[in-house]
Parts: structure tokens; C-alpha cells; sequence
């Protein structure tokens, strides 16, 4: 799709996953699932669908080498550096303000670099139906049935179809397909396409389970897709703060350069999520059904999720001895043994400066101290 965008979001500081994720070496750049890091991981799944120079990463100034090492492929202009973390609202506003030279149609696909993903077939069939609503005016994110009542994720209430012609200005419809399309309700590639009714982000477990059990709701994978121009609007629409720093560093920028306006001016912008700022607000939402696997890679709990287990469900990374133990998340270091004796469902983890022993329900509370 020669021309679509692809933008990595890499400025997340992995705290829950403390104390192998340190602010010097946060998640995204750690090889947790594999020999390579999430960045990479990320980066290599996009790559057989976009070319390199389709790709843009956002991250922390104090991060750029870590990228330019492990993306030696990414053309040095597309790497986009933020002077101070702000969440990923003011993330993708600069974004957007940084690939105004491109075609306002231009859809955009948003992916967080925390994430594992199996069946990538599948996940690539999701982007491209996600990329034709994003050409019809929405903005897509991609749902996943939930298969638990979890709480570290946000979810999605799933409305009514939508038909491949309307956009977000259009009632939702649903005219009988010519045989040659991919009918009612049909994004592209035999995916559906839905409204999305609302964000819940977050909640408590006996919510969760509420939602989970009320058949309406998928988890909400993070994964954004939207075309520049509406990325633009939606943020002038629900983030005017956010678009007038913009403005300002625009102006800015064609007197002193785009890199020094924005490390001038961003770290006025307000911390504040792409999900709670724009879409809790916005009408233009829509879903596409995930049919891959998925995991955020948020915390221990759900890195042992995605590891290989044992015959009784313990997970683990570097050498472990464990005996008569169960449902344990174990990361030993690469020098070290990890020894488990008679215990269940504990996060274990280990490095040179600092140890972590907790409960495993308790993974989403972990914060460096």
C-alpha cells in the first residue's frame, strides 16, 4: 500500500515491568518475547506490507540511539523525538504535525510497539479493512473478543454496521452488495466494519466482567488507523489546547527549524492519552474485529501469558528450577538461577541493581521505586 503511513509509538517507559524495564532501557527496546526487541518486532511486522521509508517511530529524545541501532533501516528523518514524555495524544499530534508534507488522505496506521501478535496473515487482513474505513472518514481501531475479565486493558462497545460507501457524516446502512465487493457492512478483505459506541478504559473487575459478559464489548487493541487529515481535526476538536501548542511551534519552526520548535515548545503540552482525549469524544469511531492473537505486553502478568509454559503454567526466562510450584512468572537474568519451591502465582524477576517478588495479580501495581 504504497500510500499509507505507518507511525510506532515507542515512548512508553515500561514501569510495570520494573526492574528489567529501567527509564535508560525501557520495554520497547528489551527482547522479552524473542531474540529481538518490541521495537524490532514491531517494526519487521509492518515491513512486508509498508517499505522503510513508509515508516515513522516516535519516542524519547534520550532514546534516539537505541532506535537508529535497532532500525538501522529507518530513514533518519522519519525518527521523531519527543523532549519530554506527554502520552500519546500530544505522541501523534506531533506526528501528524511532522508529516504535514504529506497528503492530507494519507491513511495513517498507529501501532504501539508493546504489543505481541500471532497470526500475522490475519493481522495484516485487519490493517487493510482498518485502512478502508480510515479512507471513508473513520477513525478505526481494532477490537478483540475478550476471553477474560481483565482490567489492565480498555474496551469497546461495539455498535452497528457499517456499510462500505457511508462515512461518519452518513446514517449507517446497509445497500445489498453488487457481488463483486466485499458487502454489508464490509470494510475490505471480508472483515465488518462497525461504530463504536463508547471507551470504557480500564475497569474495576466486577465491571469487567459485567462488560465481558454482556456480549457488546471487545477489548480495545490500542492499534489506530486514520487518515492525516482527520487525525488533524479530531485533535482540533477535542485536544484545542494541544492544537494551538501545534500551531505555535509551526510558526516557530520557520524561523528557528522544526526540531528546535519542538524541543522549545512540546513540553508545555498536556500529559493525556489518545484514547481519553479523542476517542471517549469523538463521533467518527469505528471497529474492525481482530481475528489474530494479541497480548499488550503491559506488565509480568501478561509477558507470562505469552512466554512458553510448563505443564502447570509457570513461564519462564533464564534458568529456573521449579518444584511443586505453579502459575509463576520467572525472569532469572542470564547469570543467575531462579529457584521456585512450593509457591503459586507469583511474579519473580531479577537484575544486577534490584530484585521484584509479588503476587501475580498484583503485576498491574508494579511501579519503579
Amino acid at each position: 500500500m504504497p500510500d499509507v503511513k505507518a507511525v510506532l509509538l515507542a515512548g512508553g517507559r515500561g514501569e510495570r515491568l520494573w526492574p528489567l524495564s529501567t527509564p535508560e532501557l525501557p520495554k520497547a527496546f528489551l527482547s522479552l518475547t524473542g531474540p529481538d526487541s518490541l521495537l524490532r518486532q514491531t517494526f519487521q511486522r509492518i515491513v512486508p506490507w509498508l517499505p522503510a521509508e513508509a515508516v515513522y517511530v516516535v519516542a524519547a529524545r534520550e532514546h534516539g540511539d537505541l532506535v537508529r541501532q535497532q532500525l538501522p533501516e529507518l530513514p533518519p528523518d522519519n525518527l521523531i523525538l519527543e523532549p519530554a514524555p506527554r502520552n500519546t495524544g500530544p505522541a501523534l499530534g506531533l506526528a501528524a504535525l511532522w508529516l504535514e508534507a504529506v497528503d492530507p488522505a494519507t491513511p495513517l496506521v498507529v501501532l504501539p510497539v508493546d504489543h505481541w501478535i500471532g497470526g500475522e496473515r490475519r493481522f495484516r487482513a485487519a490493517l487493510e479493512a482498518a485502512v478502508a474505513g480510515a479512507r471513508q472518514g473513520w477513525v478505526v481501531t481494532l477490537g478483540l473478543p475478550p476471553t477474560r475479565p481483565e482490567t489492565g486493558y480498555g474496551y469497546i462497545e461495539v455498535g452497528e454496521p457499517i456499510a462500505p460507501a457511508t462515512g461518519p457524516g452518513d446514517p449507517p446502512g446497509n445497500p445489498p452488495g453488487d457481488g463483486r465487493g466485499s458487502g454489508p457492512g464490509k470494510a475490505g478483505g471480508g472483515l465488518p466494519l462497525y461504530t463504536a459506541r463508547r471507551f470504557v478504559e480500564k475497569p474495576g473487575p466486577a465491571e469487567a466482567r459485567e462488560l465481558v459478559a454482556s456480549g457488546r464489548y471487545w477489548w480495545n487493541a490500542g492499534i489506530f488507523v486514520l487518515t492525516r487529515e482527520v487525525l488533524a481535526q479530531e485533535i482540533a476538536e477535542h485536544l484545542p489546547g494541544l492544537h494551538g501548542l501545534l500551531g505555535e511551534i509551526r510558526v516557530a519552526a520557520a524561523a528557528e527549524g522544526l526540531a528546535a520548535a519542538v524541543e522549545r515548545l512540546f513540553p508545555r503540552a498536556e500529559a493525556v492519552s489518545f484514547d481519553h482525549g479523542v476517542c471517549e469524544h469523538s463521533h467518527r469511531l469505528a471497529v474492525v474485529p481482530a481475528l489474530f492473537e494479541w497480548s499488550d505486553i503491559g506488565d509480568w502478568s501478561a509477558l507470562g501469558r505469552v512466554l512458553p509454559r510448563d505443564h502447570r503454567q509457570n513461564a519462564s526466562q533464564g534458568e529456573a528450577a521449579l518444584v511443586d510450584s505453579e502459575g509463576l512468572v520467572v525472569n532469572a537474568g542470564t547469570d543467575r538461577l531462579g529457584v521456585g519451591l512450593g509457591v503459586r502465582d507469583l511474579i519473580i524477576a531479577r537484575t544486577e541493581e534490584a530484585g521484584l517478588g509479588c503476587q501475580r495479580d498484583q503485576g498491574q501495581g508494579v511501579r519503579e521505586g
